[in-house]
């Protein structure tokens, strides 16, 4: 039952404490537990939240037991002690699959002048929470550890006396002297004097400022990570033989079985002619999965090891391999569907043993109602799988969990190897959009666990209002699946409940008052719907002016509707409520129902937040991320209106609504925020662009991920000369034009890294940039200087032009990233842009 709560008058006073409140709203971002006794299970998990005093994320570990309660004759969560606050050195913490032994990964000392530098570091050991050993780590060994989900990643080995863990090789430009030292920098740490610099290697002179590559957007310090293997009954780490120098390596899997034992990882394409591309949010990367033996820990009499084999290639016929698992004694991972989009529907494969050749479990879905064609049913209307990486821990004997992405929604499947099928297990309830709004699993922690009375616990956590809290869920095995007595074998939506809540960094009274008031909708969107003035003049209740946008033109195989959601603080009072438009970046994201800040912010402020899922995005079919590329600028801007003009016609009383509607959007959603104050300049009061794409040609030659700016704003194929691609075809329908990107060239090398001036043109027509002179409303822009995947020089070209055409419109500029995550940068953001909303509303009444 939602609330009908009263949203908070749009004051600074108001705006401040909103944004504070909402910051102690924790974030749960592990989950570890164990059995050690029949009948209660061992727990430890981890919120993060931003502490704004203190100008950071802090973590606090949580601890506490579920047990048998005799009274409710059910699990019952019990804390245990009081939260933690994670130590500032600690950089990750990796349980082994039993929960028995823990490694806490910590740096002791770091060059605040080579971030990607570790001096020192070691690794505590701990077993049944007390501490076994500290294994050192030398200074020359390695660099950074990295403990991010794509590039990082700990796995044990079923003996639990060692792990493979990730961290950046030392470089010759980490390693390198200048050619002229001072006798200061000569000097050692014992008070002596090194070698002269004509006593050592040639090799190791003036590298130290040699340019190399790295992974992109958040990956500056990922150049050539490696794999390391600790081993803690000699208290020893070493580099993992039989992998090429030139082969950078990330989440490795332990594989043993009868006959093999090796560690199967994610090796990424570093070619010397090639230039190494932006990762993250990129999941269609050359990339492929090796496996090589594990090394033999003996020595000889010699005092030597025995030969490292050298890693082989388990997927050469595939272009994209990664996130590997073992479920039962099968192999699978992920592949990517599409070469083009960065993100789209993706493959589930199965490899049994290492030798085979790959299977498909779940294929491509290109129209929910048609399925797909991989060895595991699907239920009615099932999207595809769309996941960045897989639970580490997710898996129970044959059944793989995983979160995936269902139209607007996050929620949690299980993937039954042994009968062969997927089957919708979270959300279970009828109002679980209203209590729960998605679910997700987290990636170290996403565990399954076996209970006694023969059934398992299944923790998942919701994504909305209690995102600090985990719940286990009962699942049974037994009658072909059943969760909580409720059958899925027909694939539909479960009736199921979760059975335990393990609270502690769940908001606190009065947050918790708050967020009960947040009620989100999901509503479908006709996709051939005619975006009129007229529609919008009525409803709105004002004149909007004329629109200059493009009409759509369509083909066959475009999803018929697309979807938008609504999140509102308090329904049915009656009471007028300003609209924001947010658009999601990307392209090939989504927005779901879920907590994100600012938007949560909105609507305790008295905002309507509407947010549509355009053509492109992900969650609905690959039919519908491949519609958008070729034609952004288009059908993404005009699906952004569609879903505004039916949200605010068929979903909201007309007596609720007011005049003022704003745009909001950060990357390819400030591009999108860009067209729709240029393209529909009457409708917009004031239009907030996070780091937006405004032109994208001058974007192409700066950007960490090049061909992007091809394949959208021109559209791409796999082979552009290939007759059999016809205009409309379900695969290759954008690559209809002469400017379409072709992979196969560019993976050629037959193409050159800048565009052609036909292209160059495309890229301008459908950027914002080329609609900037007919913008009439206030903007305001927040930049982040240390951008690699949209350059800041977008945000200011287009600062400098609204200026020049008397166009209200400030300006931020914080020292981050792409995302403008920093606690402190982030605050100012988003305070400024509530300040500048309430000015903007403010002029307007006067």
């Amino acid at each position: 039952v939602v609330k009908r709560a009263e949203v908070m008058a749009l004051n600074e006073d108001n705006i401040s404490s909103t944004y504070e409140k909402l910051c102690a709203h924790a974030s749960v971002q592990g989950f570890h537990a164990r059995q050690p006794a029949a009948g209660w299970l061992d727990v430890v998990y981890e919120t993060k939240r931003r502490d704004l005093f203190a100008g950071c994320f802090t973590t606090l570990e949580h601890h506490g037991v579920v047990h048998q309660d005799p009274v409710l004759n059910a699990e019952k969560y019990t804390p245990v002690g009081t939260p933690v606050l994670r130590s500032e050195g600690t950089i990750q913490t990796s349980y082994s699959p039993s929960g028995a032994v823990c490694a806490v990964f910590e740096n002791l000392k770091t060059d605040n002048k080579s971030p990607g530098k570790a001096l020192c570091g070691r690794i505590l050991i701990y077993r049944h929470h007390v501490p076994v050993c500290s294994i050192v780590i030398p200074e020359k060994c390695h660099g950074k550890i990295h403990c991010d989900a794509l590039l990082g990643g700990v796995t044990w080995s079923p003996q639990e006396d060692s792990f493979i863990y990730v961290a950046e090789s030392l470089s010759a430009a980490l390693l390198s002297k200048p050619f002229f030292s001072t006798k200061e920098s000569r000097r050692t740490f014992d008070g002596g004097e090194k070698a002269n610099v004509q006593d050592a290697p040639a090799s190791t002179f003036g590298r130290q400022y040699a340019y190399e590559e790295d992974f992109g957007e958040q990956y500056t310090e990922f150049c050539n990570p490696r794999l390391f293997i600790a081993h803690i009954p000699s208290q020893s780490v070493s580099a993992l033989p039989g992998i090429p120098e030139n082969l950078p390596s990330a989440d490795p899997l332990w594989f043993q079985s009868d006959s093999e034992n090796a560690i199967v990882f994610v090796g990424y394409n570093k070619s010397l002619h090639d230039q190494q591309l932006g990762l993250i949010h990129c999941t269609n990367r050359p990339c492929g999965l090796f496996a090589v033996p594990v090394p033999d820990m003996t020595v000889n009499e010699e005092g030597e090891q025995k030969a490292a084999e050298p890693a082989t290639l388990l997927t050469p016929s595939l272009w994209n391999a990664r996130s590997p698992r073992l479920v039962g004694s099968r192999l699978v991972f992920l592949s990517s569907a599409s070469r083009g989009a960065h993100h789209s529907c993706q493959r589930l494969w199965c490899l049994d043993g290492l030798k085979g050749s790959p299977r498909v479990l779940v294929d491509t879905v290109f129209q929910p109602d048609q399925g797909q064609g991989g060895e595991i049913a699907t239920p009615p209307m099932f999207p595809g799988l769309y996941v960045i990486g897989l639970p580490r821990k997710g898996a129970l004997e044959d059944v793989l969990f995983t979160h995936t992405l269902w139209g607007s929604q996050m929620v949690v499947v299980a993937i039954d190897m042994g009968r062969r099928k997927l089957s919708l297990l979270l959300p279970g309830q009828e109002d679980a959009l209203a209590r729960f709004h998605g679910w997700d699993m987290r990636d170290e922690g996403g565990a399954v666990l076996k209970m006694p009375k023969s059934h398992t616990l299944l923790q998942a956590v919701p994504t909305g209002k209690n995102r600090g809290k985990v719940f286990l869920c009962e699942i049974s095995f037994a009658c072909s699946g059943l969760i909580r007595g409720y059958d899925w074998e027909d694939g539909n939506i479960v009736k199921g409940a979760p059975v335990v809540e393990v609270g502690g960094g769940g908001p606190g009274q009065p947050l918790s008052d708050i967020l009960d008031g947040l009620y989100w909708r999901v509503v479908k969107v006709p996709g051939d719907a005619v975006v009129s003035a007229s529609r919008l003049e009525k409803v709105l209740g004002r004149d909007v002016g004329a629109f200059l946008h493009r009409s759509d033109e369509f083909f066959e195989g475009d999803p018929p509707s697309l979807e938008a959601t609504i999140l509102e603080y308090g329904i049915g009072n009656g009471t007028p409520k300003h609209t924001i438009l947010c658009v999601h970046g990307g392209p090939h994201s989504s927005f779901v129902c879920s907590f994100m800040l600012e938007l949560v912010a909105m609507a305790i402020l008295g905002f309507r937040v509407v947010s549509v899922n355009y053509r492109g995005s992900v969650g609905a079919g690959q039919n519908g991320v491949d519609s958008l590329p070729g034609r952004c600028g288009t059908l993404d801007v005009n699906d952004c209106m569609r879903g505004l003009i039916h949200v605010l016609e068929k979903h909201v009383e007309s007596s609720e609504i007011s005049s003022s509607v704003f745009a909001w959007g950060g990357s390819h959603g400030g591009f999108l925020t860009g067209h729709l104050v240029g393209q529909f300049a009457g409708v917009f009061a004031g239009g907030v662009l996070r780091n937006p794409v405004t032109n994208i040609a001058t974007m192409s030659g700066e950007t960490d991920i090049p061909e992007w700016t091809l394949a959208e704003a021109c559209g791409y194929t796999d082979d552009a000369e290939d007759p059999s691609i016809s205009p409309g075809s379900l695969n290759c329908r954008n690559g209809k034009t002469a400017t379409a990107y072709s992979v196969s060239k560019w993976l050629a090398d037959e193409s050159i890294m800048a565009p052609s001036w036909a292209q160059m043109e495309v890229m301008y027509r459908n950027s914002p940039h080329s609609y900037v002179t007919n913008v009439k409303c206030p903007c305001i822009l927040f930049i982040g200087k240390k951008d690699r995947r949209v350059p800041p020089s977008q945000g200011i070209q287009m600062y400098n032009c609204l200026k020049k055409c008397q166009i209200p419109v400030e300006m931020f500029i914080y020292d981050d990233t792409h995302s403008i995550n920093a606690v402190p940068n982030h605050a100012d953001a988003a305070v400024n842009t509530f300040k500048w909303i309430a000015s903007i509303l403010a002029q307007s009444e006067t």
